[in-house]
């Protein structure tokens, strides 16, 4: 018998998408490369840990660029399907739920807060408290540990 849900949280929870675009040329812009199209951003950043994504930032440092996203990412454009608020609450009576997922936890909270969603998770497991990001199974095997299903 099932226990607990994991989701994943960028284009499974929330669609952050057009937020990370965003944040991304303000980024790029700031340390003066040149912007990216919504088509070269979509196949060649999104999805991708800050870490592999800093081709676009030569001689930047990691967490510098990591924190210029954490300080001016914008949560207003996110959006959720008008339905999934009331499909958390109808899992919530039934499982524990979580969030697993490679973002920092300072930009899961304003999408969550964003889209009043975050009430909805028993734990929120973020990159900024494992070693590893996902694909490494740390993340999952800590919210298992965090939800007592394991």
């Amino acid at each position: 018998m099932f226990k607990a849900i994991l989701f994943d949280m960028d284009g499974v929870i929330v669609d952050s998408f057009d937020c990370w675009h965003i944040v991304f040329n303000k980024a790029l812009a700031h340390y003066g490369y040149e912007l990216l199209s919504i088509e070269n951003f979509k196949d060649e950043v999104w999805g991708f840990s800050t870490e592999k994504n800093m081709r676009y930032f030569p001689g930047k440092n990691v967490e510098e660029v990591r924190q210029f996203f954490i300080d001016y990412f914008d949560a207003t454009g996110a959006k959720i399907e008008k339905e999934l608020p009331e499909l958390l609450s109808q899992l919530k009576t039934r499982y524990k739920l979580a969030i697993v997922t490679n973002s920092d936890r300072l930009i899961v909270d304003k999408l969550l807060n964003s889209t009043g969603i975050i009430h909805c998770f028993d734990f929120i497991a973020t990159r900024d408290i494992v070693k590893e990001p996902k694909p490494d199974p740390e993340m999952i095997i800590l919210a298992c540990k965090k939800l007592h299903i394991m």
